[in-house]
């Protein structure tokens, strides 16, 4: 689990210097002093500027957020290869994530031969009780632009871990549900980045952030557990 804990730890530093910044431009006037060439200027950053400001915040929150869930979910599967056991020592959430992982025909239009032969392939590792593993990068974990409380609660139930955290962080990770749908309608171009950030004060703004941090570490300290008391074996 350290590495995961180590990037959400560097996104986290990443994300609160970052609005540290934005609190700043929470003032009557803000300017920028620099330098050019030797001599000192001064560019002021007005309304439209700070309304793009705050609208890149939703990315960058967004960006911690997917990123802890896929390098998160890579640290469970991660420890189940360090475990080295076969099929029948694994839950059933772990057993059906194993299954998961070797159907990847469902994505294509299914060829009778071609089903055949993963089936086959399959009820040789069980019969064999062949010893399970996970590829890095698996395909069956499909997050991007979908995350918010309620996809991390459908992931820990397929996953395994207790999906429940504190009554605050609970309450916290509703925001999850906005941020998503700002950074989607930014990725896609449905709004600009002065029309996002319009609405929004820069204190909202850092109540999305810590919201945000608040229910990830919620969530972080449930999947360490699960991870370390091994409770994807039975």
């Amino acid at each position: 689990m350290q590495k995961a804990k180590e990037d959400f730890d560097k996104r986290k530093l990443e994300i609160e210097c970052y609005f540290d910044f934005l609190s700043k431009l929470d003032h009557d006037k803000v300017v920028l002093n620099f330098e050019e060439l030797g001599v000192a200027k001064q560019h002021k950053i007005d309304a439209e500027l700070g309304k793009i400001l705050k609208a890149n915040g939703f990315l960058l929150i967004y960006n911690l957020v997917e990123s802890f869930c896929r390098n998160s979910l890579w640290e469970i599967l991660s420890a189940i290869n360090t475990e080295s056991v076969g099929l029948k020592m694994l839950s059933e959430h772990t057993q059906l994530l194993w299954i998961k992982s070797k159907v990847k025909f469902y994505k294509e239009s299914v060829n009778v031969s071609k089903l055949e032969n993963h089936i086959h392939a399959i009820a040789t590792d069980v019969i064999n009780n062949t010893l399970i593993s996970f590829q890095e990068g698996s395909e069956f974990i499909d997050l991007s632009g979908n995350i918010d409380k309620r996809k991390i609660q459908e992931l820990a139930k397929m996953y395994g871990f207790d999906p429940v955290v504190a009554a605050d962080k609970e309450k916290a990770g509703d925001d999850l549900l906005a941020i998503k749908t700002t950074r989607n309608n930014l990725a896609h171009g449905r709004i600009t980045f002065a029309e996002c950030g319009k609405p929004v004060s820069i204190i909202q703004m850092i109540k999305y952030k810590d919201n945000a941090i608040s229910y990830l570490e919620g969530v972080l300290s449930n999947i360490e557990d699960y991870i370390v008391n091994a409770r994807f074996k039975v």
